[in-house]
């Protein structure tokens, strides 16, 4: 999903989701769409149950080919899904 909206637009936020080892693999992938992944947020402050989620503003796509080629979705998926955390 992440990959078919970054090719509707050049800039996206995103927030992590899961243990801080699934948000390092959620922005790696992310980083592979997005050239430029800035933190802009240490915390969600919208769910006091979860809070320990970071959230990025992302901009520069890479090539849409590139994307596209940057792994599978449902390994990702699979990987990072909050029911892991």
């Amino acid at each position: 999903m992440f990959s078919r909206c970054a090719e509707l637009t050049d800039v996206m936020v995103f927030e992590a989701h899961g243990n801080d080892q699934q948000q390092e693999g959620q922005l790696r992938f992310v980083q592979s769409v997005y050239q430029n992944a800035r933190l802009i947020s240490e915390q969600s402050d919208d769910d006091p149950t979860y809070a320990k989620r970071k959230m990025y503003l992302c901009e520069n796509r890479v090539e849409k080919q590139a994307a596209n080629e940057s792994g599978n979705s449902a390994q990702f998926l699979a990987a990072h899904s909050e029911e892991g955390r």
